[in-house]
């Protein structure tokens, strides 16, 4: 397993952080600005995210959100088309995304 520093990326919405996980990039760090939180200031972070993802030249993300947070899970879900997680632990679903 090769871990690497990784990229943040800071937009207008917020940020996320990207580091490399068993050869495809992790989502470690997820967050929207206090005074954008809401569905369209999401899809649009995460959208950024996706298309850094696709220049790195990849075309799978893997997506971690905490058990619990329905909001979060429902907009990634939305996004990417995923209906159930591929993997879990006590704390967090595990998403493999295509991007």
């Amino acid at each position: 397993m090769e871990i690497w520093d990784g990229w943040n990326i800071e937009t207008p919405d917020g940020f996320f952080t990207l580091r490399m996980i068993h050869d495809l990039p992790y989502m470690v760090h997820f967050l929207v600005n206090r005074g954008k939180r809401g569905g369209p200031a999401y899809f649009r972070l995460l959208r950024t995210m996706k298309n850094v993802v696709k220049g790195l030249g990849f075309k799978k993300l893997i997506l971690n959100i905490p058990k619990g947070n329905e909001f979060v899970r429902r907009v990634a879900s939305a996004s990417s088309r995923v209906e159930r997680p591929y993997d879990a632990n006590e704390e967090t679903q595990f998403y493999l995304v295509e991007v």
